[in-house]
């Protein structure tokens, strides 16, 4: 929600600085992500294609840590009902971080997604972990 207290220099240079995504900037700012991009369209800010990048990328790379988070958590969780549940949880993340990789190739225009070797590896513990606990 939008007032007229709004720091809009600030919010822009932020936008265009790429190091936080919009949700986060609005966050802080008080005002919504649709109020950002109302104000861009409206004052025809330029916000560049490798901002817009940098915002998949920070978006990617919270993922990828809330997976790493959520495996070492299922690493001393006992085999409950919360277990289960964790397990699921997890193995959702798995398909959104296979997702997010997916869209992200495309937008490269790559053939094949390209697989670092902390997603093969995270890939890798999830995969076993979700073997442990016998979720398919």
């Amino acid at each position: 929600m939008q007032d007229s207290r709004t720091d809009w220099a600030a919010v822009r240079a932020e936008v265009e600085a790429g190091h936080r995504t919009r949700n986060a900037i609005a966050a802080r700012h008080g005002v919504t992500p649709g109020d950002i991009l109302d104000r861009a369209a409206r004052c025809k800010w330029e916000i560049e294609a490798d901002v817009r990048a940098k915002e998949h990328g920070l978006l990617f790379e919270k993922l990828y840590w809330a997976l790493e988070r959520q495996i070492d958590h299922l690493l001393v969780v006992e085999l409950t009902g919360t277990g289960e549940h964790h397990a699921a949880a997890l193995a959702r993340l798995l398909q959104t971080l296979d997702r997010l990789t997916a869209l992200e190739a495309r937008e490269k225009k790559a053939e094949k997604p390209a697989r670092s070797r902390e997603y093969v590896e995270l890939r890798e513990r999830i995969v076993k972990r979700l073997a442990e606990l016998d979720i398919r």
